[in-house]
């Protein structure tokens, strides 16, 4: 069955605000990318060091079974795989910049 897809446009318009709230608005975009290039380093180091785990790369070639997903979840959680875990991590990294970024914006 063919999916069709469905054309997407998007339109920019020029900010129009004072050159004082450009330079904070820019700043904090960069800081917002900083944390969110840790954040991606730190969640692909802890992928890695899951997917080379020795006894989730066999449990992988198990069929499926609530048992063998319970065990694959403890393997992450071991690692620290998780949203929660990546909570973490970036509470420690947006605390270097929370001048210029709350929590939620991290």
């Amino acid at each position: 069955m063919a999916r069709t897809c469905t054309p997407t446009y998007t339109i920019e318009f020029p900010l129009h605000i004072p050159a004082w709230q450009k330079h904070r608005l820019e700043k904090k975009l960069k800081i917002a990318r900083t944390v969110y290039n840790s954040c991606l380093g730190e969640a692909l180091k802890r992928h890695k060091n899951v997917k080379a785990n020795k006894k989730y790369r066999t449990l992988l070639k198990e069929p499926k079974s609530k048992e063998r997903d319970k065990r694959l979840s403890e393997i992450r959680l071991a690692n620290d795989f998780s949203e929660y875990g990546l909570h973490d991590f970036v509470k420690a990294v947006q605390h270097k910049f929370k001048e210029n970024i709350g929590s939620f914006e991290a």
